[in-house]
């Protein structure tokens, strides 16, 4: 109520319907917040936070052209930096702009070396843009980072397990199920990489 005062007060205020799109998205409303972020940049097209929750909605729905134009509106600092770097590879290879993205991934790949966190986020952002072979580089190089980080376990396992390294699948999920012996997720996933190596018994177990 008190941002519908706010921003009946102030319809021309782009903080405003900033801050109400804020709420709305922290409430799990994202069609309410999408909608009021599009009214920020109509009053302000280079807001920082705008364009930046509007390219990850974009992403989220599998629209990397869209997640593009609007990354584009910030200044090439922002778009270059460590926090960005993961959400615009994904969506440059949403949008079929792999020749941009490849060089811009290796780059990443470089400079992540020591930098769990950055090795993760950009493996989970290529994973989500379907480039499971470079996903897998980030999440490997995670592991040798952190070699018991469950997370990093996991989403190698998978990604392992669909680019066919059923033996690196098996392996690095097994470590993962020692750390959480009832993941549901974790215990699905081994099924699936013993069913396509064709152990369907072991498989059948597990499920």
């Amino acid at each position: 109520e008190l941002h519908r005062r706010a921003a009946a007060s102030a319809p021309n205020s782009p903080d405003v319907w900033n801050n109400y799109a804020n709420h709305l998205l922290g409430t799990g409303d994202e069609d309410g917040a999408r909608k009021l972020y599009l009214r920020v940049v109509a009053l302000d097209p280079v807001n920082s936070n705008a364009n930046v929750q509007l390219a990850r909605l974009a992403l989220k729905g599998k629209n990397g052209t869209e997640a593009l134009g609007h990354l584009q509106h910030l200044p090439p600092s922002q778009q270059d930096a460590p926090n960005l770097a993961p959400m615009r590879i994904e969506a440059l290879y949403m949008a079929g702009k792999n020749a941009e993205a490849d060089p811009l991934a290796a780059r990443w790949l470089a400079a992540t070396r020591s930098d769990l966190g950055g090795s993760f986020a950009i493996g989970a952002a290529l994973a989500n843009a379907g480039q499971l072979e470079q996903a897998a580089k980030f999440f490997t190089q995670a592991l040798s980072l952190a070699p018991s980080d469950f997370n990093v376990l996991f989403n190698l396992g998978v990604v392992a397990w669909h680019t066919g390294d059923y033996q690196r699948a098996r392996e690095v999920l097994e470590a993962a199920q020692l750390q959480q012996p009832q993941n549901v997720d974790v215990l699905y996933t081994l099924a699936c990489v013993d069913q396509a190596a064709r152990r369907t018994e072991a498989a059948v177990v597990l499920l």
